[in-house]
């Protein structure tokens, strides 16, 4: 990084607004309380008013109603951000796509409007949102840090949705750091194994995509759902803190030389970045 970046990115050493997508829970909440700490002002877009309350209320963030999803509300978000800007005559610095959503079905059981949900939030919402802020974070030699996942470097037999839409991530990052690096501005992948977070709880239970299956197609695919059960409670049980991913979130932001990617957290108990290069 030394060599191919050299002198160093632009940094802002006086801080700046940072908006940090899909910030309710997670790894996006967790991002925006380090944030905070680091002296930034954080903006947390979120979907719901009464996230926007917690938020608010319990950790003291500015938030915005974000759906990442929806035109009318990443152009409500952009307005927001640049009054916010202009009442604090803080620079809009950066700008962390953690929105995100996983459906994992055998491809000829997933439901086509599933497909299209989870690509519309994953990969065309995070788009849709970088290039509504590209050109403030061009004026402002700013940062995009996508969170990308270990799902985008590796292939599950039932994961070919949310594996997509990460490896999806994986060629816009690349393509959008080479885009960008003429003009100042810095983007950079995290790539999480097993974090606590409500995504693993939004695909059990009630919310078990199998659920839905006819007996017929969960034979069908009994090699894909045997040890299903299993596997989440072990990937529960082995779920890494945040910390990971706020300390890569950060050194994204802060360092004059940040990383392209950043392999953090565990795979079922073992470290992400000694695992992926195995499985590859």
């Amino acid at each position: 990084n030394i060599v191919t970046q050299f002198p160093g990115q632009y940094t802002h050493e006086k801080g700046g607004i940072i908006l940090v997508t899909g910030a309710s829970s997670g790894i996006g909440l967790s991002a925006a309380i380090a944030l905070k700490k680091e002296g930034y002002l954080v903006v947390g877009g979120v979907r719901k008013e009464t996230d926007a309350k917690m938020l608010a209320n319990e950790y003291n963030l500015r938030a915005v109603i974000l759906d990442v999803t929806k035109e009318v509300e990443i152009d409500s978000a952009k307005q927001k951000v640049l009054e916010l800007s202009e009442e604090t005559g803080k620079k809009f610095i950066a700008l962390v796509n953690n929105a995100g959503v996983s459906r994992d079905l055998p491809v000829e059981l997933q439901p086509k409007e599933t497909i299209r949900f989870v690509y519309g939030v994953n990969v065309f919402g995070l788009m849709d949102v970088t290039r509504e802020f590209l050109p403030l974070l061009r004026l402002n030699k700013g940062r995009v840090i996508n969170i990308g996942s270990v799902a985008g470097l590796t292939a599950v037999a039932g994961g070919s949705t949310y594996h997509g839409t990460k490896h999806a991530v994986e060629a816009f990052s690349d393509c959008l750091r080479r885009e960008l690096y003429p003009h100042g501005v810095s983007v950079a992948l995290v790539e999480p194994a097993y974090v606590e977070s409500k995504i693993f709880g939004k695909s059990t239970g009630g919310n078990d995509p199998t659920a839905t299956l006819t007996n017929e197609e969960y034979k069908l695919y009994n090699h894909v759902f045997a040890n299903r059960k299993e596997t989440m409670k072990k990937v529960l049980k082995t779920a890494s803190p945040t910390t990971g991913t706020d300390d890569a979130i950060i050194h994204a932001i802060k360092s004059p030389y940040p990383k392209t990617r950043y392999i953090v957290a565990n795979l079922l108990g073992l470290p992400a970045n000694v695992i992926v290069p195995l499985l590859s």
